[in-house]
């Protein structure tokens, strides 16, 4: 009994300057041990990691978070930024 799989699509490995579904897939193109392995070809392999809704809901707050720190920082440089400038400001000429 041979190792190979018996469609003879996979059996030769990916041709992927033949296959332009295959050719196209960034994924196949940027990653070479995709692009080599006829096992992990097919689109149905390519999905990725799949969150569960708990993870779904932590990454969310995560995100969330983060977006808030970040527009709290910009506030803090703004108001430091102006109150470093002073009163002196409105007294310049035009």
């Amino acid at each position: 009994m041979s190792a190979l799989p018996d469609d003879p699509k996979l059996a030769s490995g990916p041709k992927l300057a033949s296959d332009p579904k295959l050719a196209s897939d960034p994924k196949l193109a940027s990653d070479p041990k995709l692009a080599s392995d006829p096992k992990l070809a097919n689109d149905s392999n390519l999905d990725g990691v799949r969150l569960t809704d708990a993870e779904k809901a932590r990454q969310s707050k995560r995100n969330r978070a983060i977006g808030y720190a970040i527009a709290g920082l910009c506030i803090v440089f703004y108001l430091i930024t102006v109150f470093k400038m002073g009163p002196a400001i409105m007294k310049r000429p035009l």
